[in-house]
């Protein structure tokens, strides 16, 4: 792609590189990625033995992007989980990431709280991560959720090196110095870089979430995702790795925003090329962003799907 070869994204990793982030794990390796479970208890012992339901955010998100979703959807016993990537949120800074990584870091994860097979729901960059965890652990996934990603590369996906571009020429280190980590708010300080991104980008919702992303660590300001790792490993986040003969045939339910890119006609027969049981919906008024823009409509087609499928 056009996007990933020109000048600017290489200057853009060279300067990434000299603000490399400490590996806190061998790159090679699964990290533990850091979680919150939610599970209800309830006396109807048929809800004890559902699958548990693993959520995954999409590209600089992290676990909280499902909080409400997740408290929702356990409402009725079912252990809801949900997952920083490696490079996200809480989880570990490691060098190299893609979706052999991610899949080797949720069947970790999976190990660590002895579950022997689970559903996955995952929002794009998460939803990868599930159809390829899928496509090589079949026996670990007993449902599928794919929320607005296809197994192919979106249009969309070329504005996203200008976010992270425009998130690297936000001066952390400097701004210590003209805001008090210790007394001033981080919401005060997260509005003056949303401001600061309003200089490049113009999407209002966008703004907000790369904003989210701000933290105080040690006294400093920094990003919660690691910019490096994520400008670095791009090419491989942005595409869909190649299978042969590889098919999932449990369950799954890929749901889609009636106003968003990433599953459209064109898709399908990709789609059930990998997934010859996959149904396909598209929520109407949603964005990119389902289950933030349609919460209520989101959360229908999930449990009308759990139901049917006896997942």
């Amino acid at each position: 792609m056009k996007f990933l070869q020109n000048k600017q994204f290489f200057q853009l990793c060279s300067r990434c590189l000299q603000q490399r982030s400490l590996c806190s794990a061998p790159a090679s390796s699964a990290v533990d990625l850091s979680y919150y479970a939610y599970e209800k208890q309830t006396e109807d012992s048929s809800k004890a033995q559902q699958f548990p339901l693993i959520l995954m955010h999409g590209l600089m998100g992290s676990k909280q992007n499902w909080q409400s979703i997740a408290k929702v959807l356990g409402r009725k016993g079912r252990k809801v989980l949900a997952a920083d990537a490696r490079n996200h949120g809480g989880s570990p800074h490691v060098e190299n990431m893609n979706y052999q990584l991610f899949t080797e870091d949720l069947l970790r994860l999976m190990d660590t709280q002895f579950i022997e097979q689970a559903v996955l729901l995952g929002h794009s960059m998460g939803g990868k991560t599930a159809m390829v965890t899928a496509l090589t652990h079949a026996e670990r996934v007993a449902g599928l959720i794919v929320v607005d990603v296809s197994p192919t590369m979106s249009p969309s996906l070329q504005t996203h090196p200008q976010y992270l571009e425009a998130m690297l020429r936000i001066p952390l280190l400097t701004m210590a110095d003209t805001h008090d980590t210790e007394n001033t708010p981080l919401s005060t300080v997260r509005r003056h870089v949303y401001q600061e991104l309003a200089k490049t980008i113009q999407d209002d919702a966008m703004r907000h979430f790369l904003a989210s992303n701000l933290v105080i660590r040690g006294n400093k300001f920094s990003w919660k995702c690691n910019l490096d790792s994520i400008i670095n490993n791009f090419p491989d986040l942005a595409s869909f790795p190649s299978f042969d003969q590889s098919q999932y045939y449990g369950g799954t339910l890929f749901i889609g925003g009636s106003n968003s890119d990433y599953i459209i006609e064109e898709n399908i027969p990709q789609i059930k090329k990998f997934f010859p049981l996959a149904e396909i919906r598209h929520i109407e008024g949603a964005g990119h962003w389902v289950h933030s823009d349609k919460p209520a409509q989101f959360i229908t087609a999930v449990n009308k799907f759990l139901n049917e499928a006896g997942v």
